[in-house]
């Protein structure tokens, strides 16, 4: 009878305690700082068959769980006891998971138009902007305010011939036999990123000199896609809002360069990427820059131009043909780092063929402008090199340069572009 007895008064006591605990609970002093998720009956559950369950054999739990949601002891306590629970939260969380999952990928979706929209509107106003000044005719009691005679020559930089001539001969010569040594080769052409590696045998000056580059005039469409990935760089002297003397302008300058002097089809891409933030740039240049190589099947060369970024105090020039150039720098992504090895998600077919394009250039540069080019600089990653075989980032001097330096530079680029892609050496 004893026994029975307190049998009896502990489960009383047991159901008191958990009346009273429902009916009087506090908020705990010092909440979990993090919260997995929310249960919500409604969000969570509908008026589904489960919920259904709870509400008609579990109301305490319900009532626990779904009131306040306050991720109390108790709640713990009988999330531990109720396998039904714990069961019905296991599946809360993979619904949730499933439907972050489209979210993110939707907010992706939106996030690139979203761009594409603020950088064509951020476009148009400047473009506005630009119109009103030149149209805008003030009143008798204003004053003209008249654009400064420097800032005028800088908007005209790229939209005006340099009157540059072509070096007509070699000024100095590679002896190529004195390049057995790989070390050598790296030493004198490579700038190599520390999480980077490259064998011997890919930057081996034969094989990379005796691959062909040539390219045939004319073949019916453009030939030569030039495109920013960061479109927003600018010169020293560049004007805020004239994406004429941008790196834009400078695309533009050496397309006209190819095509009116150099015989090449060109098409110039100036889609924006890098508007509100750089780091998805490639990402979102991608889609577009694949859906040109559809659209025009003959296209055979890709350019992606850049200008670097240096410290403040750093100038990257060269005295050519009596002025000053921008001193180049052309850019190889490798997919492959020492830590991943070769990257299997950012596969590159052609990353010979772009290391070939790379140093033929870099090899013609400084033979007959000696000087003008750094060390090619070779990363990890992809950054896109991998639609066309002849593929080439390049580096245009740096933010510090003027707009006449970087001009300049163009000019030799085209030239090193003609005899590349024709092997005629002038």
């Amino acid at each position: 009878m004893e026994i029975k007895l307190v049998i009896r008064r502990t489960c009383a006591i047991f159901a008191v305690s958990i009346i009273l605990m429902v009916l009087f609970r506090t908020q705990p002093r010092e909440p979990k700082a993090v919260k997995t998720y929310t249960i919500s009956e409604k969000e969570v559950f509908g008026n589904g068959l489960e919920w259904e369950v709870v509400q008609t054999f579990l109301p305490l739990l319900g009532y626990m769980f779904h009131e306040e949601n306050n991720n109390n002891g108790y709640e713990a306590v009988i999330g531990t006891l109720s396998p039904l629970y714990r069961y019905l939260i296991v599946q809360e969380a993979v619904v949730k998971s499933d439907e972050n999952k489209k979210s993110l990928a939707l907010g992706e979706d939106i996030r690139k138009q979203l761009l594409e929209e603020n950088a064509k509107s951020n476009l148009q106003t400047e473009n506005s902007i630009v119109e009103e000044k030149n149209i805008d005719k003030t009143s008798a009691d204003e004053e003209k305010t008249e654009v400064p005679q420097e800032e005028m020559d800088v908007a005209s930089v790229f939209l005006s011939e340099s009157g540059f001539e072509p070096a007509t001969e070699k000024q100095t010569e590679y002896v190529w036999e004195d390049y057995a040594d790989p070390e050598r080769v790296r030493k004198d052409f490579y700038a190599i990123d520390t999480t980077t590696e490259i064998s011997d045998e890919r930057i081996n000056p034969t094989v990379l000199l005796e691959k062909d580059l040539t390219i045939e005039k004319g073949n019916g469409g453009p030939q030569i896609l030039i495109y920013h990935t960061h479109s927003q760089e600018t010169f020293a002297d560049s004007v805020p809002g004239d994406e004429n003397t941008s790196i834009v302008g400078a695309g533009a300058y050496l397309a006209n360069l190819l095509k009116e002097k150099y015989g090449f089809e060109v098409l110039h891409h100036t889609g924006e990427y890098d508007v509100e933030t750089r780091d998805y740039a490639y990402s979102y240049s991608l889609p577009n820059i694949e859906a040109l190589l559809k659209e025009y099947p003959s296209i055979e060369v890709i350019i992606d131009l850049h200008r670097d970024a240096v410290a403040e105090g750093t100038k990257l020039v060269s005295e050519q043909n009596g002025k000053q150039a921008a001193q180049v720098m052309f850019f190889n992504g490798m997919s492959h780092t020492k830590k991943q090895g070769d990257i299997a998600y950012l596969e590159n077919p052609y990353i010979d063929d772009n290391l070939a394009f790379s140093f033929q250039m870099q090899v013609l540069c400084n033979e007959y402008y000696p000087g003008l080019t750094r060390r090619i600089y070779l990363k990890g990653y992809r950054y896109n090199m991998h639609l066309k075989p002849k593929t080439l980032l390049i580096e245009l001097g740096a933010q510090t340069n003027t707009c006449e330096e970087a001009r300049n530079t163009l000019d030799i680029i085209a030239h090193a572009l003609s005899m590349c892609l024709t092997d005629e050496e002038t």
